[in-house]
C-alpha cells in the first residue's frame, strides 16, 4: 500500500498515524499530476477529498487510472461545497459563506462533476455507484 501527498509535513503525520498498524504502508511525497509508478502498477487507487483541492481534476483521474491494473479499481470520493446544508436565521448570508468556501477552493463544487469525469476518461476507466446530491442522500442508485 502506497499513500502519496505534496506535503512532507501531511506525509510525516501520516507515518506517524500508522505506526504498529500490522500492514506496511509506504508514504511518500508526490505529484498527482505525476505519479512515480510504472503503468499498471496497482490493483486498485483512491484518492478520498482530494480532488477539491486540485487545478485539474480530469488530469489527476487519468493518472490514478494509469496506474491502475486493467480490470482494477480507481475510487473518487470528493465534495460539491456548493450543496452544503447549513441551517441559520440569515439564509442570503449563509447562502454567500457558502458560496464563498465553495469558490476559494481549485475544485469547490467537483463531486456533482465526478460521473462525467469518469464517463470522459474513456473505456479503461468505468464509472461505478455514486451518491447522487442532497436530494438523494438515501439512495446509492446511479447518476
Amino acid at each position: 500500500m502506497v499513500g502519496i501527498d505534496a506535503s512532507e509535513d501531511k506525509i510525516r503525520d501520516a507515518r506517524a498515524q500508522t505506526l504498529g498498524l500490522p500492514r506496511p504502508v509506504d508514504f511518500r511525497v508526490g505529484d498527482v499530476y505525476a505519479l512515480p509508478f510504472e503503468d499498471a502498477t496497482f490493483d486498485a487507487c483512491r484518492a478520498d477529498r482530494v480532488f477539491h483541492h486540485l487545478v485539474d481534476p480530469r488530469k489527476a483521474l487519468a493518472e490514478m487510472a494509469r496506474v491502475t491494473r486493467s480490470g482494477g479499481r480507481v475510487a473518487v470520493s470528493d465534495t460539491d461545497y456548493d450543496s452544503l446544508i447549513v441551517e441559520a436565521a440569515d439564509r442570503e448570508l449563509t447562502r454567500r459563506i457558502l458560496e464563498h468556501h465553495a469558490d476559494r477552493m481549485e475544485s469547490g463544487r467537483v463531486g456533482r462533476t465526478l460521473p462525467g469525469l469518469f464517463l470522459d476518461a474513456g473505456p479503461g476507466v468505468r464509472l461505478g455507484h455514486a451518491l447522487c446530491g442532497p436530494r438523494d442522500r438515501s439512495t446509492t442508485k446511479r447518476c
